[in-house]
């Protein structure tokens, strides 16, 4: 409400991922994923300032949906982009439009959300690195650290099964490690 956005995607540039939060609930996929498309595309122009367009009708504006499906698809009157700048780098950036009114991004307002949004990186960060210290990265199961915590809280009474795939190590030499991770990755979800 602050921004008068209508719409936003967040992108989150977090070492080699890209991650998008995107509030929009349109019912066609393709237009939301063009969309998302257009988001990305934008960010990579914004070069660490934050670009508003608030009338249609500008040369800048109309320049963009010659160039893009998206916003020829769309009635996007208005569209802000604010890149999250952390420490010097470029961490992704929020993107904002508005279907019904122009003129509504003010850059003072925009910039004030700047400090919020590196907040919630560090924030995102913190759970990323969570994740990877408990979480095997290919099956998304909890690691053994994890276990033999959780074992010393179970109560005497329980149970515990373990499997052993047996030659394993044949299904890595016959039919390569891909192929072997899939299996693994198979299994996890059993």
């Amino acid at each position: 409400k602050l921004t008068h956005a209508q719409r936003s995607i967040l992108i989150l540039k977090i070492g080699d991922k890209e991650l998008l939060f995107d509030t929009e609930n349109t019912t066609s996929k393709d237009l939301a994923q063009s969309q998302v498309k257009f988001a990305q595309s934008i960010v990579q122009t914004t070069k660490n300032k934050i670009v508003i367009y608030n009338n249609p009708f500008a040369s800048g504006f109309q320049q963009l949906k010659n160039d893009d499906p998206y916003l020829q698809k769309t009635s996007v009157q208005a569209l802000a982009c604010i890149p999250i700048i952390q420490d010097g780098v470029n961490r992704g950036a929020l993107y904002l439009e508005n279907i019904v009114a122009r003129e509504v991004f003010e850059e003072g307002t925009l910039e004030m959300l700047q400090p919020i949004l590196a907040h919630l990186v560090d924030k995102q960060m913190i759970i990323m690195l969570h994740q990877a210290a408990v979480l095997d990265s290919l099956t998304g199961l909890y690691n053994r650290k994890v276990l033999f915590k959780q074992l010393a809280e179970v109560p005497s009474n329980c149970s515990l099964l373990m499997l052993d795939i047996d030659h394993f190590k044949e299904v890595n030499d016959t039919y390569g490690h891909l192929a072997g991770d899939a299996v693994l990755k198979k299994l996890s979800e059993t």
